[in-house]
């Protein structure tokens, strides 16, 4: 096996925090600044706010239409998601599944 088909990368997982509470003391999540038109609809209200971190994992492989050459691929994200108390309740991955500490799933 070559080296450049078993590198791996780890790159942080895109999820703004902006406005994310600095200690598990704090309870209150601010919405990030938006432009209008990804606003989310006066008429919707926020169910769920979670501080998250983890990495999106991409590996280096051979192209198939060059083995001389080589691409990054995508394989899966790994992220904790945490309440505002620090619990981690939520565990991002492969599927992408969100997985709740109570076994409840959502596969996208």
């Amino acid at each position: 096996m070559k080296l450049g088909q078993i590198c791996f990368l780890l790159l942080p997982l895109l999820i703004p925090q902006v406005g994310v509470a600095q200690t598990p003391q704090q309870t209150t999540i601010a919405p990030p600044q938006l432009p209008d038109n990804l606003k989310v609809p006066a008429n919707q209200v926020l169910l769920l706010g979670q501080r998250a971190t983890g990495v999106q994992i991409y590996q280096c492989k051979a192209k198939s239409s060059n083995a001389n050459q080589f691409e990054w691929t995508f394989v899966a994200p790994e992220a904790k998601l945490f309440d505002a108390q620090g619990k981690n309740n939520i565990q991002h991955y492969a599927g992408p599944t969100w997985e709740a500490k109570d076994v409840k799933s959502v596969v996208q």
